[in-house]
């Protein structure tokens, strides 16, 4: 786990990482290092971090889905539901599939790097979606739902229903 606390550290580095962070950064693990990039999402999703190579071989598993994080996954369908879930999902490189959010549920999304999803949202739920790079999105909003997009450095293609 060092070695990649070493590698994600690096990456970051490279990419800007300012030096508080810098400075502070320690080996957390995998969990820590999800609670780090559910604080910045912003800054991770427009420099485009961590890697694919790194996503590809540490964050496709069970500890990542179960806190809400997503990499190339095919027919992903998550329900959200008066919170029965996390209030923060993220859909990283070529996901597709869809997001029910029902009930009273708040729920924020951020989608990037060639993902395809349909959210539905009904009820009373309100959903925010944040859209990077080339994502492509399609929205089922009923009754007293509410919805909002906010575009990163997208070239999406969003397609309501």
């Amino acid at each position: 786990m060092k070695n990649l606390s070493k590698q994600l550290l690096k990456e970051a580095v490279s990419l800007g990482l300012c030096t508080p962070f810098t400075n502070s950064w320690i080996d957390r693990g995998i969990i820590g290092f999800i609670d780090f990039y559910k604080r910045n999402p912003d800054w991770c999703l427009e420099v485009k971090y961590p890697s694919d190579h790194i996503l590809a071989e540490n964050f496709n598993n069970e500890i990542t889905r179960s806190k809400g994080v997503y990499y190339n996954q095919n027919h992903i369908d998550i329900t959200c539901i008066n919170n029965s879930t996390t209030a923060a999902i993220y859909i990283l490189i070529k996901c597709d599939g869809i997001l029910r959010v029902k009930g009273n549920d708040v729920v924020r999304c951020y989608i990037s790097r060639e993902s395809n999803v349909a959210f539905e949202i009904q009820d009373d739920a309100i959903l925010y979606i944040d859209v990077y790079d080339d994502s492509k999105i399609k929205i089922n909003k009923k009754d007293n739902s509410k919805y909002k997009i906010f575009y990163g450095n997208s070239k999406c293609t969003n397609k309501n229903r």
